[in-house]
Formats: C-alpha cells, sequence, structure tokens
C-alpha cells in the first residue's frame, strides 16, 4: 500500500501466458522488421568507399546508434574489400 496526494492505492499486477505470448509475438515483429531495416542500411554502407578505417568505423557506429536488437559481427575497415 502507497500513498499518494494522502491518498492510499494499492496495485495489483496480473500477468498471463496468452499477455506473454503476445509480447513475445510483437517482441519478434519488432526484432524481425529492423532486420530487414539494418540489413538494408548494411548493404548501403558496404557499397561506400571509405578514406581510412576510422571512416568506417564511425559510419557504422552511426548505424548502430539506431538499432535496438542488432550489433555489427564484422570489422568496419573490410566492408571495402567486397
Amino acid at each position: 500500500m502507497e500513498r499518494y496526494f494522502k491518498l492510499q492505492h494499492w496495485w495489483l499486477v496480473v500477468e498471463s501466458q496468452k499477455r506473454r505470448e503476445a509480447d513475445l509475438k510483437r517482441l519478434e515483429e519488432k526484432i524481425k522488421k529492423e532486420s530487414k531495416v539494418a540489413s538494408k542500411k548494411l548493404k548501403e554502407l558496404r557499397k561506400q568507399q571509405f578514406a581510412c578505417k576510422p571512416d568506417a568505423i564511425k559510419a557504422a557506429n552511426k548505424l548502430l546508434k539506431k538499432s535496438r536488437f542488432h550489433q555489427l559481427t564484422e570489422d568496419p575497415a573490410d566492408f571495402n574489400k567486397r
């Protein structure tokens, strides 16, 4: 029991299997959508020519800032080698 503005409040948290499954499905859809976007952006990034490794790393980090569920596993310096 907690008090806010001199009023008593009771909190009840209810969890259900259906709610959990729906939340997981929504999360999977978000991950799949982000994966498509990230793949497209990475493909564009690989086409770019970078003057030096720090430029490639900077571009890769900019791409990753927007990603909540994915990370880059290859060295950005290898982008020009493809």
